[in-house]
């Protein structure tokens, strides 16, 4: 994910790396055609963010900041 961050020109001086595997999610589909979605995330990376890993300040040029996600694609 790092890598990708960087490929990205993604500017990662607040990221916070842990030894823990990342929230993996699956989605299938049902019988009937409606999704079905399944979360793995215990003892996740995402869950191990603590207010302590935030800054104190953000600078200005900072306009957004992404602590955890799911994404389909």
């Amino acid at each position: 994910l790092a890598g990708r961050l960087a490929e990205a020109g993604v500017d990662r001086r607040f990221v916070h790396r842990r030894p823990l595997r990342t929230t993996l999610s699956v989605v299938s589909t049902a019988p009937d055609g409606q999704p079905q979605y399944s979360f793995y995330a215990e003892s996740g990376a995402d869950r191990a963010l603590t207010a302590a890993d935030l800054p104190a300040f953000l600078p200005e040029d900072l306009n957004a900041i992404a602590a955890g996600s799911y994404a389909l694609g």
